[in-house]
C-alpha cells in the first residue's frame, strides 16, 4: 500500500523536476515587465483560490467537522511549503524574510536567481496543494478562472525563468507588485497552517 509519506516524496520530486526544467538555458530577449505582470496575475488567481480554501477550512475547524486524517495530511503539506517559502534572519530582531524581499533590498544576479526559484516553487506548490485539497474533500474544489490552465501556467513560468533581473522602472514596478502578491500568499499559507495546527493540537488534548 502506498503511504502518504511516499506520495509526498513523489510530489516533491515532481516539483523539483519541473523547477529544473524551467530554469533558463540562455538569456531571454523578452521584456521583463510583461512577464512579471503575468506572474502577478497568476499569483493573484492562486491567492483567490487559497482564500476560498482558507475560509472553507476555517468553517470546518469551527464546526469541528474537519476529519483529523485530512487535517494531518494538510498539516504535512503546509509545513513543507511554508518552510521553503520563508526563512529567519536576525538583525536587531528576528524577522521573517524571503529571497524576494532580499532581492528587492539588495539586487544582484545571484539574488535574482534565488527570487525566481521562490516564485517558481510557490506557484507549482500551490497548484499541487490546491489539487490535493480538492481530492481530499470535494467541497473545497477550486473553480479556475477563464485564463488559467496548466499549459498557460507553465508558459508563464517558463518566461519567468528566462528573464534577466528587473532593472527598468517599469520592471521594478511590476516586481514590486509581484512581491506584494507573494507576501500575501505566504501570509495566507501561514494562517491556514496555524489554524490546522491548532485544530490538531486541540483534538489531541481532548
Amino acid at each position: 500500500m502506498i503511504t502518504w509519506k511516499l506520495l509526498g516524496r513523489v510530489r516533491h520530486t515532481m516539483i523539483a523536476s519541473l523547477l529544473f526544467a524551467l530554469l533558463p538555458m540562455g538569456a531571454g530577449a523578452e521584456e521583463g515587465w510583461g512577464v512579471l505582470h503575468d506572474v502577478g496575475a497568476l499569483l493573484r488567481t492562486e491567492a483567490d483560490n487559497l482564500i476560498t480554501v482558507e475560509k472553507a477550512i476555517g468553517v470546518d475547524i469551527n464546526l469541528r467537522s474537519l476529519e483529523y486524517a485530512t487535517a494531518r495530511k494538510l498539516q504535512a503539506r503546509l509545513h513543507a511549503i511554508v518552510a521553503r517559502t520563508t526563512h529567519l534572519h536576525s538583525f536587531h530582531s528576528v524577522r521573517l524574510l524571503n529571497n524576494i524581499d532580499e532581492y528587492f533590498t539588495e539586487p544582484s544576479p545571484a539574488r535574482w536567481d534565488l527570487a525566481k526559484g521562490d516564485l517558481l516553487f510557490m506557484s507549482l506548490s500551490l497548484t499541487d496543494l490546491l489539487e490535493e485539497i480538492a481530492r481530499l474533500d470535494p467541497t473545497y474544489r477550486i473553480q479556475p478562472t477563464s485564463w488559467q490552465g496548466p499549459l498557460r501556467e507553465r508558459r508563464v513560468l517558463e518566461r519567468l525563468a528566462a528573464i534577466q533581473p528587473p532593472a527598468t522602472r517599469q520592471e521594478l514596478t511590476e516586481f514590486s507588485r509581484v512581491r506584494v502578491q507573494y507576501t500575501l500568499l505566504v501570509r495566507h499559507l501561514q494562517q491556514v497552517n496555524d489554524g490546522v495546527d491548532d485544530y490538531i493540537g486541540s483534538g489531541s488534548r481532548r
